[in-house]
């Protein structure tokens, strides 16, 4: 019989390495997507299947993007068909930290979890309104937009984002085979990707 409890650890004492992104070492690197800032993490491998608009996926340790679990806040993100979440999806601008759990962790997590876990935690919901708004623009017609905000009183509380990214990646370039010269075309690698979260919190009081 194999038990085993979620119980608070400290990571200098666990057993398996343990890699924290505070909410300043993640405002440093300008991620836009949870893809963009754990493909800066040490021991994790970011597979991308296409540019922007294309499915992107953790490994490490050797093993594929199914065996490493993915958090929320605690609770189970990866989809209980494939195991797997897309990272793209996720915007940077909601994080506030990401816990990096290397090495198995099946007895506490299950199977999904045989290279390790990952529990991302988003922002708290702010005690006053606020609201954010961030825009950039690049070549090949990218264009990328993010808004959040939130608002509270004594006992709710309500956060949420919008993000919005596109691009226009169908373009000429030449491609070069020794003396030979072809002049071609990328197609059909336009991508228009949208998201949003919510977040609610409500304290109850006796």
């Amino acid at each position: 019989v194999v038990t085993s409890l979620r119980l608070p650890n400290v990571a200098s004492l666990s057993s398996s390495p343990v890699t924290v992104l505070t909410a300043k070492e993640i405002q440093n690197t300008n991620s836009t997507s949870l893809a963009h800032l754990l493909s800066s993490a040490s021991g994790l491998f970011v597979k991308d299947y296409g540019s922007n608009s294309g499915l992107k996926t953790i490994a490490q340790r050797g093993l594929g993007p199914e065996h490493t679990l993915v958090l929320i806040n605690g609770m189970r993100a990866s989809t209980p068909q494939l195991g797997l979440m897309d990272l793209g999806l996720f915007s940077a601008d909601e994080i506030d930290r990401v816990e990096i759990l290397h090495g198995g962790n099946s007895a506490s997590f299950g199977s999904d979890a045989v290279a390790g876990a990952v529990n991302v935690l988003t922002q708290p919901a702010m005690n006053a309104p606020t609201v954010r708004a961030f825009s950039s623009v690049g070549s090949f017609g990218y264009r990328q937009f993010q808004l959040s905000g939130g608002v509270s009183d004594e006992s709710v509380a309500l956060r949420g984002s919008y993000r919005e990214e596109k691009g226009e990646e169908d373009f000429p370039f030449v491609f070069r085979n020794g003396n030979e010269r072809f002049d071609l075309v990328r197609q059909n690698s336009d991508f228009l990707s949208r998201s949003g979260t919510l977040q609610t919190s409500l304290a109850i009081t006796p």
